[in-house]
């Protein structure tokens, strides 16, 4: 989902809103984004969905409605409905061996976001509290078949006095904005060196 969105911000805030001419941007698209100076800029200067960024979250309840109203009555394979689910789990990786070059600035066969419902590594620059806003955007109870919102916590944070009960009131704001699921990885590159040893 935030590929998606911020693709669709990208476009919307260079091409709809903006003046780029569309020509020269499907041309960078094509060609894997042979201009890495204008790359940079886009994956790093468009509006991203994890900022609680108004533009990037409407985007996203939009899509979800989109998607969720075109799989309506559709069937699968063994004549039940189709339930969206926004999640890749691990698959974010090979998943993104096979796509092309995107408008948020991703080169062909880079990985995807991770989760299903978390924002792009390295996009979600305001901090948790304004990624669960964002999530908050997503109409999950449109999702039936489950959301995943994949949060990355140092263990050094935990250590700082405060944090445990900012981590604490973290919860509670998840819990009042209505997100269905969350998961919480507390590493720290030390420790993920030492088990690869």
């Amino acid at each position: 989902a935030a590929n998606l969105v911020d693709c669709l911000s990208a476009l919307k805030y260079l091409v709809y809103e903006g003046n780029l001419d569309r020509t020269m941007f499907m041309e960078q698209l094509r060609g894997n984004w042979p201009d890495e100076t204008f790359r940079s800029w886009v994956a790093n200067h468009c509006p991203h969905y994890g900022n609680d960024d108004e533009t990037a979250d409407y985007l996203a309840d939009k899509w979800v409605r989109k998607f969720k109203n075109y799989l309506d009555g559709r069937k699968n394979a063994r004549n039940g409905n189709y339930t969206v689910g926004l999640y890749t789990v691990s698959s974010h990786i090979p998943m993104g061996a096979n796509v092309g070059a995107s408008c948020d600035g991703r080169r062909a066969g880079e990985p995807l976001a991770d989760g299903g419902v978390s924002p792009k590594a390295g996009c979600d620059e305001k901090g948790p509290t304004a990624v669960l806003k964002s999530v908050s955007a997503i109409p999950s109870r449109l999702c039936a078949n489950g959301t995943l919102l994949n949060m990355k916590f140092s263990q050094s944070m935990f250590k700082r006095p405060g944090n445990l009960d900012r981590f604490t009131d973290l919860l509670r704001a998840f819990i009042r904005l209505g997100i269905h699921h969350v998961q919480f990885n507390v590493v720290d590159r030390q420790e993920l060196l030492e088990i690869l040893e």
